[in-house]
């Protein structure tokens, strides 16, 4: 322990530094199960996927994942449909549709595309682009068995036409003039949500609009194939009712059901919401149900599937399992159907898509419950057998861009990291992973601390990860289990890997992601988020009773900001950044960062402490003494506004999550609600040297200011090959005077007491950092040739210890008090 590291400087650059990709740093493959936003079976029996796809059966792909009738990748396709990562990962796909020849419509957000049955665009279909028009939004697409496409939405301009709502497209993609021709003026408002077609081409048009073509038609109309409203159908839906779901029985009946944004009874002096029409519109009596379908945010065609004996499917019902039903034709529940069990991870899911398949099976794609093992399933996409069961076989091993939302470097290089994700380059890794310093996954500890929970695979993530001065390592998320073993939301594991079984906190839960995670210098462990407000723990897990906080925490609140004399900063419930006693009293010394007064609100979601004292705080708003633009304002270490420092941020700024202070001086700010990054001189002002596109530009969750410089980037970002994160160099820049400096002397190491330290060049601090990077002590250098630290108030542990020198350089070592 008493061998001195070697020497990490960072050193203060007078000219402008370019941000560099450390490419020796090995890319990792950062991979979670893919969100399924749309499952199709087409009908030669192959399978397409839609969603954030990028890796199938382990092979890259874009967005578009396609199984022959066998079961197997369809190579051929997969290769040639693609869309960029940001546009899969970004919930762009809303439906896909087959079309003649096999061709496959792929509808968007706001666009249309066909793709021939090998994947590639087809060329004779142009793209149709509903444009920048507000809204924009396309809900619901059939395709006819000609090869015309109809679409219904909310927009009301396509290209440089006042299409309202609905529009129908030829075969090669030009509108059908005539169709719109005989739809007339059209819907006069709300949104179209559900398309069905009869065997006689005739269109069922549901959603929330009031009159189609200056008539009253609340919620529901049937068009003829050309386009004209079919004035024989008048179903008597309540005029502020939502159709959402619609389903074409074989003997001509119709359903319908209320769409996920309404309820109180679809039809007139009724209170039912799942409804059989006959073929003219009226009430069918025979049919009566209570239950409704749910999920599909958007109207999907086929959320309600009918079987050629008159059953019916669809997402919904009541009970601990009903996530799909079935009922029998009257309406009533079908005893022959099971209801297998799951675990949501919470209420909030739903299917995106629902297609009751020839066999009578049902394949379900979105956000959707875990059958089975949480292990089982590589895909957020289920099968049903034909009753009701769950299939296990059907695994289809489709991965998408895999977060992390935490990352802290070790005194030795590697990298612990936390987020969701299930595989690190192709190898299991649940929540919690531990890298080399080269970027390799180090296999060992990865392997024994696994996160899992009785959720889903992708709701089981590790939000925060902190390293203890012993080298343990604690993770704060949403499982319940490591490597099997009981150990809900926060756990301590060994440095080598696996559960510490001699810490067992009393923690109820996340209550969100906002998990404040700190390890002070003498083990105890602050903590917020897990359920409520800010706690101490002792080593043991057992809560502190000494620490009483004066404060109820904001939901967003950074981590309390230790400062070296054991008390502490933290944000309370009315936005003041307050200081708290070691025992959680008020320090009435200081006066506390208000964020509310007359200059407008400051909310403050990052606080750092630059080595003087002072305090530089970010977030968004206005903070006290700020004007313009400023999410980011520095104060003395009393909490007064510093004139000196003045910050406008561009226009189009999101809010800061963090705030990085850099050796020299200058303040790498993270926008979080964005993922990009930009640079601030010591000052405040923008720092022209600084190129944000050279980091990553979407999704960054975290930045990691490494000893030597380089920094980490962490989050669920594509950059340059580099899968949610990466390295990078050349943010400080050191001269050739700052290399030639002699490395310091320190002695003893390990120390009792006193650690004494020879600079060999004029300094001017002298700061003991905890591992984490925190300041536990400083003080000012003087011109003496050998300085003493007094180290006895400090806990036995590991600690670096840092000096600045005159002339800007920095030298960090580690150095163990015991």
């Amino acid at each position: 322990m008493g061998k001195l590291l070697p020497l990490l400087a960072v050193v203060l650059a007078t000219t402008a530094s370019a941000q560099t990709l450390d490419r020796t740093f090995q890319p990792v493959g950062v991979y979670a199960p893919a969100g399924i936003q749309y499952a199709l079976q087409l009908t030669d029996g192959s399978r397409v996927f839609a969603g954030g796809i990028i890796r199938g059966e382990g092979q890259p792909v874009g967005g578009l994942f396609r199984y022959t009738p066998a079961g197997q990748p369809d190579n051929t396709f997969n290769a040639n449909a693609r869309v960029s990562i940001a546009q899969a990962q970004g919930g762009d796909f809303m439906q896909l549709a087959e079309a003649p020849g096999g061709k496959l419509v792929v509808m968007f957000w706001a666009s249309i595309i066909r793709l021939n049955a090998d994947g590639t665009r087809d060329q004779g279909f142009p793209t149709l682009s509903i444009g920048s028009y507000a809204p924009v939004l396309l809900r619901t697409l059939l395709v006819q068995p000609d090869g015309k496409i109809v679409v219904g939405g909310a927009f009301t301009q396509v290209g440089s036409r006042p299409l309202r709502r609905l529009a129908r497209f030829l075969a090669d993609g030009t509108e059908d003039v005539a169709f719109t021709t005989a739809l007339g003026t059209g819907f006069d408002a709300g949104d179209i949500t559900v398309l069905a077609r009869q065997p006689d081409g005739k269109l069922l048009v549901g959603g929330s609009f009031g009159a189609v073509n200056g008539q009253a038609r609340p919620g529901l109309v049937r068009l003829e194939a050309s386009g004209a409203p079919d004035n024989s159908f008048g179903p008597p839906i309540k005029p502020a009712a939502e159709v959402g779901y619609l389903a074409v029985q074989p003997d001509g009946n119709i359903l319908a059901a209320s769409g996920p944004n309404y309820s109180g009874g679809l039809l007139t002096g009724g209170s039912a919401e799942l409804v059989r029409l006959t073929a003219a519109g009226q009430p069918d009596a025979t049919f009566v149900t209570t239950l409704r379908p749910r999920g599909g945010t958007f109207g999907h065609t086929g959320v309600v599937g009918v079987q050629a004996d008159g059953r019916i499917v669809f997402q919904g019902g009541t009970g601990p399992n009903a996530f799909v039903t079935r009922l029998l034709a009257n309406g009533t529940a079908d005893p022959a159907w099971t209801q297998p069990a799951y675990n949501p991870v919470s209420a909030a899911v739903n299917a995106g898509s629902v297609q009751l398949l020839p066999t009578g099976q049902v394949l379900l794609g979105g956000s959707l419950p875990q059958f089975g093992a949480a292990w089982e399933r590589r895909a957020n996409v289920t099968l049903l057998n034909a009753d009701g069961s769950y299939n296990a076989a059907f695994a289809p091993h489709l991965l998408t861009l895999g977060q992390i939302n935490d990352a802290v470097v070790q005194p030795d290089g590697r990298i612990l990291i936390a987020g969701t994700f299930s595989e690190l380059n192709d190898r299991p890794a649940l929540g919690l992973a531990r890298l080399l310093p080269t970027g390799a996954v180090d296999t060992v500890f990865t392997n024994r601390s696994r996160l899992y929970g009785s959720g889903t695979l992708t709701g089981i993530e590790g939000y925060r990860v902190a390293l203890q001065a012993d080298g343990n390592v604690l993770v704060a998320g949403n499982f319940n289990q490591v490597n099997g073993q009981a150990r809900p939301s926060l756990a301590r594991l060994l440095p080598g890997g696996g559960l510490d079984n001699s810490f067992a906190p009393s923690v109820t839960g996340p209550s969100g992601q906002w998990i404040g995670l700190v390890v002070q210098p003498d083990g105890r462990i602050l903590a917020s988020g897990l359920p409520n407000n800010l706690m101490r723990l002792r080593p043991t897990g057992a809560p502190d009773a000494s620490f009483a906080p004066a404060v109820s925490y904001w939901t967003e609140m950074p981590d309390p900001l230790l400062l070296p004399d054991g008390t502490m900063l933290v944000v309370d419930n009315t936005l003041t950044v307050r200081k708290l006693q070691a025992t959680g009293a008020n320090d009435p010394a200081f006066g506390g960062i208000p964020g509310s007064g007359a200059a407008g609100t400051f909310y403050v979601r990052t606080l750092v402490r630059y080595p003087d004292g002072r305090l530089l705080a970010g977030g968004y708003g206005l903070p006290p003494g700020g004007s313009g633009n400023a999410a980011v304002a520095r104060f003395s270490a009393t909490g007064a506004p510093d004139a000196s420092f003045t910050a406008t941020l561009p226009a189009n700024s999101a809010p800061i999550s963090q705030l990085v202070l850099q050796p020299d001086g200058k303040v790498l700010a993270l926008q979080g609600e964005t993922g990009t990054t930009l640079r601030l001189l010591p000052g405040g002002q923008p720092d022209p040297s600084y190129d944000p596109a050279r980091l990553p530009q979407y999704n960054t969750r975290k930045l990691v200011l490494q000893p030597d410089g380089a920094l980490l980037a962490v989050g669920a970002f594509e950059h340059q090959g580099y899968f949610s994160i990466a390295r990078y160099t050349g943010l400080v820049t050191a001269t050739n005077t700052a290399r030639t400096l002699p490395r310091p002397a320190v002695w003893p190491n390990p120390t009792r007491g006193q650690l004494h330290l020879r600079p060999n060049a004029p300094a001017r601090t002298i700061t003991l950092l905890d591992l984490a990077g925190r300041v536990v002590q400083t003080q000012a250098a003087t011109a003496a040739a050998e300085q003493t630290l007094d180290v006895r108030q400090q806990p036995a542990g590991a600690y670096l210890l840092r000096v600045e020198y005159a002339q800007g350089a920095t030298a960090t070592q580690r150095v163990v008090v015991e």
